[in-house]
Parts: C-alpha cells; structure tokens; sequence
C-alpha cells in the first residue's frame, strides 16, 4: 500500500501521522523495506504492524 493512503486511513480514523518516531508513537506500519526507523521503534518499546495488522486493526479488510 502507498504510504499517502495509509495515511489517509488514518487520518480517516482520527489518527495522526508523523513522519518521525518519538516515545510518543503508538505503532509504526512497517514494510519489507522500514530500515532506521524499524530500529528506533523496536527500541522505544513501540507496537509495529504489519499492513495485514493494520487493517484488520481500523477494519478495513477487503
């Protein structure tokens, strides 16, 4: 899924979308490519999902 639609998803929800990974982020959608930001996050203690997680989390399974 392109990152802009993910976003829009989330922004649908209520959610917000950063660009940056802080203790404040909830989760982080990571792709086969997520690089430094995998790490930050895994680190942080922060919860990461797959795209399959993520839509069955805001139920937008088609």
């Amino acid at each position: 899924m392109p990152r802009a639609k993910a976003a829009q998803l989330i922004e649908s929800k209520g959610g917000k979308v950063t660009s940056s990974i802080s203790y404040k982020t909830d989760y982080l959608i990571a792709g086969e490519k997520a690089g430094s930001k995998l790490s930050k996050a895994r680190s942080l203690g922060i919860t990461i999902l797959s795209e399959k997680e993520f839509l069955e989390m805001i139920g937008d399974i088609n």
